[in-house]
Formats: C-alpha cells, sequence, structure tokens
C-alpha cells in the first residue's frame, strides 16, 4: 500500500511538471494507448513534435529520478 501511494505521489509530481500537452500525450500514448501515428493525429500536431515532447517527459522524469517509470 505504501508503495502504490508512494507511486502514486511521485507520478503526480512529475505530470506536474508537463505542458498541458505533454500530459495528454501521456494520457494518449498510456491511458487510451494509442500509437504515435494515432496521437498524432488526435492532437492534429505532427509525430516528430510529439517525438520532441516525449524527450522534454523523458527529461524531467530523468531530472526527478523517475526514470525507473519510463518504459
Amino acid at each position: 500500500r505504501d508503495a502504490e501511494q508512494s507511486l502514486h505521489l511521485d507520478l503526480a509530481r512529475a505530470l506536474a511538471h508537463l505542458t498541458p500537452r505533454q500530459r495528454e500525450l501521456c494520457q494518449l500514448l498510456l491511458g487510451e494507448d494509442l500509437t504515435m501515428a494515432e496521437a498524432s493525429q488526435r492532437l492534429g500536431v505532427p509525430r516528430g513534435t510529439l517525438y520532441e515532447e516525449l524527450e522534454h517527459i523523458r527529461t524531467i522524469f530523468e531530472a526527478l529520478g523517475l526514470a525507473g517509470y519510463l518504459r
């Protein structure tokens, strides 16, 4: 239970550092299990831009010591 709560708090802390579009991208890729192509179409943003956003997300997670949550 403590580990689950800790995970929740860690992820909430990381998500607070993301832009709204980065949070939406996480939701589409992880929550809705969309592909990058599908997320790109849904957001109306080129895939290359989304890959750049993913790199920013990775950097934020790593800076917060959360690299283990990245897949």
